[in-house]
């Protein structure tokens, strides 16, 4: 782009006077001003156009335009710092938010939006919400004529389905408020774990005997995330999500990701307003589910036989979601949900009941966990057969598989930790939502994964000592206990199948107590000291003046210090503070002194020159310590060795030799105890086959001898079978001796042949022998590397080899055929050769005649 034409339309040559004050003389200089204005002068106007031409405006307007000065550039918005809100306007920013409207239903409260919805809101309610609330099965009247008073869940469901379908869409300037953007995530967040437990408690009262593997393989068949535009598209809710994109044109990382947030959202506001039945309507019915469908089936693996009984609600029959859904439990029914219950807990608990962990370890694990809970049943009956059942059911929770699952597969804690998982999850879940009032959804998931993280190591349950209650197989007791890597999960199992006996037993509000009261999982509550620790601290008095002696510390000694126990943390509350200073912590309070009240009074020489430490063979400043406990002196062990008068017995045996001693009787002694127990408990009536198909000899069982285990018939399929083989052998030699003869030509014999040729004279002779040398000089393998003389020499070989080896496998193909000859039916016998043909044929196969027989 050129420079601007330079138009010099005013030129004045007016003198402008200045005065120069000056002490000697004064000066007039005249200076000439040009003035040039750098605006491009107008295009000229064609004569042809009037003066109030459009296309002349439209010219000068345009004109106009580029000599206004360009936009100031704004600050992007990130950068700009709004004003905090003041007490009084965010006091009424809280007031007029719609969460803070309902005081009887704070978890819905806490799930609606965040301000008043807006003019947009309501147009897209208006225009759209009619065929979401048609395709899910809904009256079409608004939500707000449902019930009396604004405490009806339901009159609030048209605002939180509006809220269900505005994923963040960056194209649309609504779904970026922030009312709908929090509203639209929070809701997600509580819908996929009110999904996972409504198939959860669907899948258990469905297949009372199956384990909870198969049903999380159908749970992620239904409901995972690409199946999930299927079932929106099979609603017709696909063009509410999608209103200007082809679904089935989209790439699975735009189609999934807002389906899945826009599924569990539909199903978090339905859950809020109506309640978990109608979450299985939405599911069986308005999106047609089919848990029997071929492709939510799980894969096929080896199931344990399960000869326990179930109860009888479940036997012979497979429940609908029409009977889960429409269930209610009897006014006095003994649990607050009795058929999960009866679906996780099997009859056959009742055989446990009376043995030592009921006797011994029960009344620990309740008194820690505070059960039973007072409840106010009509018949004091109930309430002793409920406090049975629930023995029986913590029982099994402690009950890990290795115990009795391969005889007996439902007699551990898997089903009761399917359903603890899941109802743990939503716990947590609806604590979040209505404790943090203005997170959003994505915020909360993070924090909801951070508080249960310490799930998959027990921590809480190793808290409260509860792992020592664990039932174990004698064969992995040891290493349960003492490796943490197979601990942490077994813990966490049985804490998870604590809450899913809770959820099953009382409800949901004992999963909260035992969660937030009970296990503190929200790490709240203050720690006390335990009482196994108080007696291992002793007081000790500090004064405000310490005595130093030669550079000491004079006031703890060995006996004041807790070295025999290691303390990690001490946590100390109100009780813990007004008593005296512990030798441990006073330890940790003057250790960043101990380097110089350790070290003994030396010259100014002597603590810059370094010393050798001999026995450990490493330059260090005398006086230096890591801690307060290599300060103490302490007795020298030596190994003893064995006493002169017993040298005949041999090395003295140590203490690790004793521990694998000690194990090796133990592990004895533990088989023999568990012998004993299946031979006090063995059914005299009992039968097993092989009572009769085997035989003890010298102690040792041995099998019945199978000589007729197959029949003629069999045999001759079999030899059939085996002639096949070799045959098939046969041929594949055949074809590689063939291969190997095209690739070999035998160059290096030397021809056998012989001519006789007859000369008259000597010149005749030398000229045939010319004649005969040039046409007989063969290429030899004079002139050939030794690398390809050895790999030739190799195929010669295994020439040679293949040969022999076709000549063995065409005499055992004769061998069998003959043999299979003659097993036929029909009368045969065998021809006897003459001596001369004995000699002769001595290795060649006999010869057999058969009697001629009429066919028909």
């Amino acid at each position: 782009m050129g420079p601007p034409a330079m138009a010099f339309q005013a030129l004045t040559l007016t003198p402008l006077p200045f005065s120069l004050h000056s002490s000697r003389r004064r000066v007039r200089v005249r200076v000439l001003a040009v003035a040039a204005d750098q605006t491009p002068p107008p295009p000229p106007v064609p004569p042809s156009e009037p003066a109030n031409s459009p296309n002349r405006l439209l010219r000068e307007l345009a004109q106009r335009k580029k000599a206004v000065s360009p936009k100031k550039k704004h600050p992007p918005r990130r950068f700009i710092l709004k004003p905090p809100l003041d007490d009084e306007r965010l006091t009424r920013r809280f007031l007029s938010s719609p969460q803070l409207s309902l005081k009887a239903l704070p978890l819905l409260s806490s799930c609606l939006p965040s301000a008043p919805l807006s003019t947009a809101d309501r147009t897209w309610m208006d225009e759209y919400l009619l065929e979401a609330k048609q395709a899910l099965g809904y009256p079409l009247a608004p939500s707000e004529t449902l019930g009396e008073g604004d405490d009806c869940p339901a009159r609030h469901f048209d605002v939180l389905l509006y809220l269900a379908f505005q994923h963040l869409d960056p194209s649309s300037e609504r779904t970026r408020t922030r009312h709908v953007r929090n509203g639209h995530s929070r809701l997600w967040f509580l819908g996929q774990y009110v999904l996972e437990l409504a198939f959860c408690e669907f899948f258990l009262q469905r297949y009372p005997r199956e384990s909870p593997g198969p049903m999380r393989e159908r749970v992620f068949a239904l409901i995972g995330k690409k199946v999930l535009p299927r079932w929106l598209k099979a609603a017709s809710l696909h063009n509410l999500v999608f209103p200007y994109d082809d679904l089935d044109k989209m790439i699975r990382k735009d189609r999934e990701p807002p389906s899945k947030a826009v599924f569990w959202a539909i199903f978090g506001a339905i859950y809020l307003c109506f309640g978990m039945p109608e979450v299985y309507r939405v599911l069986f019915e308005a999106f047609g589910m089919d848990p029997d469908d071929e492709s939510c089936q799980p894969k096929l693996r080896r199931q344990l036989e399960d000869v326990d009984y179930v109860s009888v609600e479940f036997e012979k029959r497979q429940l609908t979601w029409q009977d889960v859904a429409a269930y209610r439990p009897p006014p006095d029914a003994l649990f607050a949900h009795p058929r999960l219950f009866r679906a996780c807990v099997p009859p056959g608990m009742h055989r446990f009941r009376g043995n030592i962990w009921d006797f011994d370890s029960r009344p620990k694990v309740m008194n820690t966990l505070g059960y039973p809970l007072p409840m106010n049943d009509r018949i004091p009956e109930i309430t002793e057969a409920r406090n049975i059942e629930l023995g029986l059911g913590l029982q099994l929770c402690f009950l890990h598989p290795s115990k009795h699952k391969f005889e007996h597969p439902r007699f551990c804690y898997e089903r009761l930790e399917y359903v603890g998982q899941k109802i743990q999850d939503l716990v947590m879940a609806e604590r979040l939502l209505m404790k943090h009032l203005d997170a959003p959804g994505r915020w909360l998931a993070e924090k909801h994964r951070r508080m249960l993280m310490n799930k998959y190591c027990g921590r809480y349950l190793r808290d409260k000592h509860l792992q020592h209650y664990i039932i174990y197989g004698e064969t992995v007791q040891d290493r349960f206990e003492h490796n943490r890597r197979l601990r942490n999960p077994s813990t966490t199992s049985v804490q998870q199948a604590l809450h899913g006996l809770a959820y099953c037993v009382y409800g949901k509000p004992d999963v909260r107590r035992l969660m937030f009261q009970v296990f503190d999982f929200e790490q709240v509550q203050p720690k006390a000291i335990s009482h196994w620790v108080r007696p291992l601290l002793k007081p000790v008095t500090v004064p405000d003046s310490l005595s130093l002696g030669n550079g000491r510390l004079m006031m703890l000694n060995s006996n004041s210090m807790a070295d025999s126990f290691p303390i990690r943390t001490v946590v100390c509350n109100q009780e813990a503070i007004s008593e005296p200073m512990t030798a441990q912590l006073a330890a940790d309070f003057f250790s960043p002194f101990l380097p110089a009240l350790l070290s003994p009074p030396t010259s100014a020489a002597a603590k810059t020159r370094p010393t050798k430490n001999h026995a450990s063979g490493s330059s260090r400043q005398e006086g230096k310590m890591s801690s307060l406990r290599n300060a103490l002196p302490r007795r020298a062990h030596k190994e003893r060795s064995q006493p002169e008068a017993r040298k005949k017995f041999g090395l003295l045996e140590k203490h690790k030799d004793y521990v694998v001693r000690a194990r090796a009787y133990h592990i004895k002694e533990a088989t023999i105890a568990k012998l004993k127990e299946k031979a006090t408990f063995r059914n005299p009536d009992e039968f097993y086959f092989k009572m009769i198909n085997s035989r003890t000899v010298g102690g040792i069982h041995r099998p019945k001898p199978e000589d007729n285990k197959y029949t003629e018939e069999e045999l001759l399929l079999l030899k059939n079978k085996d002639m096949g083989y070799i045959l098939q052998s046969l041929q594949s030699e055949k074809k590689k001796i063939e291969k190997l003869r095209s690739t070999l030509h035998e160059l290096d014999n030397k021809p056998q042949n012989k001519h006789v040729y007859f000369a008259e004279d000597r010149e005749e002779a030398k000229e045939i022998q010319s004649r005969i040398g040039q046409s007989s000089n063969m290429p030899g393998f004079d002139n050939i590397p030794s690398r390809i003389k050895k790999k030739t020499a190799s195929s010669y070989r295994e020439l040679e080899e293949r040969k022999q080896r076709l000549q063995k496998l065409e005499k055992l193909y004769a061998d069998m055929a003959l043999q299979k000859e003659l097993k036929k039916p029909g009368r045969k016998r065998k021809l006897k050769l003459n001596e001369d043909e004995e000699t002769d044929n001595a290795t060649s196969q006999p010869v057999y005649k058969w009697r001629a027989q009429r066919k028909r």
